[in-house]
């Protein structure tokens, strides 16, 4: 239960980080709003040779397997942005085989997606190969939404996955920005489901 609390109050900071208290108010009560009334995930594949229509827009994309491959001024750009919380959670994912997918424009960091190799992903919505690649976790900082940060992200993760495997995905039915980006991209929805245990709202 505190444990819960403390996740909660974590999220709502850095919400308050990036999006300003007026409209982390409102973020949370429409989440609240969707946790009880629309809470359904949306899952997304894409077949590796399939087409992908996300141009890149100029918009640098580098991938990071362990924290110290990580550069420190990210690093600390990326702290600064997400809070303290972001380096344990960094932590953990590189830990379990995460990839650290940062984008940057003109030298700014904008936005970051995880993704994980399917054979070492446990409990997801249908088993996962090693020729798979679990996309999630995808944050685009505010001054830079609507510019394809996800997108070129997801492009750069899409051209790693070998012949023969996906990329899967998935997010709440409600999260437009992240279903229009799946779809811009090519992804086919291939369900809908109840969220997971651990599934960030």
């Amino acid at each position: 239960m505190i444990a819960a609390i403390t996740r909660k109050m974590g999220r709502f900071q850095r919400s308050i980080r990036r999006y300003g208290i007026l409209s982390a108010i409102g973020r949370l009560t429409s989440a609240t709003f969707n946790r009880c009334f629309r809470a359904r995930l949306c899952v997304w594949v894409w077949n590796a040779g399939g087409p992908f229509n996300n141009p890149t827009n100029g918009v640098e994309v580098n991938r990071y397997e362990t924290l110290e491959s990580l550069p420190q001024t990210i690093l600390e750009e990326l702290i600064r942005r997400d809070g303290e919380e972001f380096l344990t959670r960094t932590t953990e994912e590189f830990v379990d085989h995460g990839v650290l997918w940062v984008a940057t424009v003109e030298g700014q960091v904008a936005g970051y997606q995880w993704s994980c190799r399917g054979d070492f992903v446990r409990n997801w919505h249908f088993e996962l190969t090693a020729s798979d690649v679990l996309i999630f976790s995808t944050v685009t900082f505010h001054e830079f939404r609507g510019r394809g940060i996800a997108g070129a992200i997801l492009a750069r993760i899409c051209d790693e996955v070998p012949s023969g495997g996906r990329a899967c995905a998935d997010c709440m039915v409600w999260n437009t920005p992240a279903v229009r980006c799946f779809q811009k991209a090519g992804f086919q929805k291939v369900a809908e489901r109840k969220p997971l245990p651990d599934h960030p709202d």
